[in-house]
């Protein structure tokens, strides 16, 4: 196997795994909203949905697993998921070439500040 095989052959298995984040990801949220729709649905009490949740109050919800806690444990990994693909992605480029390092980092940096700037 020649040198250019060999990188041929980690770009495929990094692009394989870089998938699979997203797709774990999506799976695993539409199963949480599927699930906390599904309880919520059979629940009388269904939240307002005018109803606005404080962090504490969705933290509690998801500690105590009722429907509205799983519905933003899903949101939680929806927004999660492509924070997660950067990292990967950054891990990547640490081991071949730290130049294309540069866009993830500036990416996830962006994304951090405008998530904090929004609370």
């Amino acid at each position: 196997m020649g040198e250019a095989e060999a990188q041929r052959h980690i770009s495929h298995r990094a692009e394989r795994v870089l998938s699979h984040i997203v797709m774990s990801g999506a799976v695993i949220s539409v199963a949480l909203f599927a699930f906390g729709i599904s309880m919520a649905l059979g629940n009388s009490s269904i939240v307002d949905e005018k109803q606005t949740m404080s962090l504490d109050s969705i933290v509690a919800s998801m500690s105590s697993m009722n429907s509205m806690g799983l519905i933003a444990l899903g949101v939680l990994t929806v927004i999660a998921t492509p924070l997660v693909r950067i990292l990967a992605t950054i891990l990547y480029f640490a081991k071949k070439d730290r130049l294309l390092m540069v866009l993830p980092i500036v990416t996830f940096i962006l994304i951090v500040v405008g998530f904090v700037i929004r609370m």
